[in-house]
């Protein structure tokens, strides 16, 4: 039975997608059409079957879920049965007041606004399910943080390597996937980090990062540095421009995790050693 359904537009996919990673980090078991319907089930009945399941209706509220007929059904499906455990959140600038466009008195329903400030819009979602938001990012106090810095500088030319590979390769697949230019100011909406997300997703898992020996997930690890870069930023009183908001992003992972290149061999390589291998029988 799945904690929490939720509710979207099709057109809001990539900041579901981010959605569902945040909730899966926080063990919170969640449903949504795109990744648990099988092919060739019955629509309908699918969602049906979720909707009854789930204790949790979060609603992602958007111009685009606001025409949504789907999304109409599945909020007055959920009004019917559990009126009392619906979450709306507002993904840009649509105003609460317009909910009732999806059904009369659904304006009423306190929504989080994650238009304003995505850090604020997720720690008060997490709230709401008795969870501390990232815990393992922020039980790390910034002395911690200094020390980390301090060690990884203490004449490690190894790890003084990867780290200008990862500030290298970081931009430059954000660069080719976006054409963005470095001094370009970004708007770190919503949109903007789930193309950033998108953008970095092959750099990030040439790598692989760990805490106190443990291995964590590279998905993870980036959309959290995503989702602070904007705070550190406005901590030093620099502008959003690209490369900035990139250094960050980097920044971020360096401080709170132990990096390590996975060297990862080509094909030729892996022919070459099968070659010798038959040459040796």
């Amino acid at each position: 039975m799945a904690k929490v359904f939720i509710s979207h537009s099709s057109s809001d996919k990539a900041f579901v997608n981010l959605l569902v990673k945040i909730l899966d980090f926080h063990h919170i078991d969640n449903w949504y059409d795109s990744s648990n319907i099988l092919p060739g089930s019955n629509f309908s009945k699918e969602i049906e079957d979720a909707l009854n399941g789930s204790e949790s209706l979060i609603i992602v509220i958007s111009k685009n879920s606001l025409q949504s007929e789907w999304v109409r059904r599945e909020v007055i499906y959920f009004q019917a049965t559990k009126p009392n455990s619906i979450i709306p959140i507002l993904l840009d600038e649509t105003n609460p007041s317009d909910l009732c466009r999806l059904t009369p008195g659904f304006e009423q329903y306190q929504s989080i606004n994650f238009n304003k400030c995505m850090l604020a819009g997720y720690e008060k979602l997490m709230a709401h399910f008795d969870r501390e938001f990232l815990p393992d990012f922020d039980r790390r106090t910034k002395s911690d943080r200094r020390d980390n810095l301090d060690r990884r500088q203490n004449n490690d030319r190894r790890k003084a390597k990867i780290d200008q590979r990862m500030r290298v390769g970081f931009w430059k697949a954000y660069e080719n996937s976006t054409g963005i230019g470095k001094f370009e100011l970004l708007n770190m909406g919503l949109s903007e980090q789930s193309k950033m997300l998108i953008a970095l997703n092959e750099e990030v898992i040439k790598y692989s990062y760990s805490v106190q020996g443990k291995l964590q997930e590279a998905d993870k690890i980036l959309a959290e540095a995503v989702i602070h870069a904007p705070d550190r930023l406005r901590e030093v009183n620099m502008d959003y421009k690209a490369i900035y908001v990139i250094e960050a992003v980097v920044e971020n992972i360096l401080k709170n995790y132990q990096v390590e290149e996975i060297i990862r061999r080509d094909e030729g390589g892996r022919r070459d050693e099968t070659h010798r291998r038959e040459i040796r029988t």
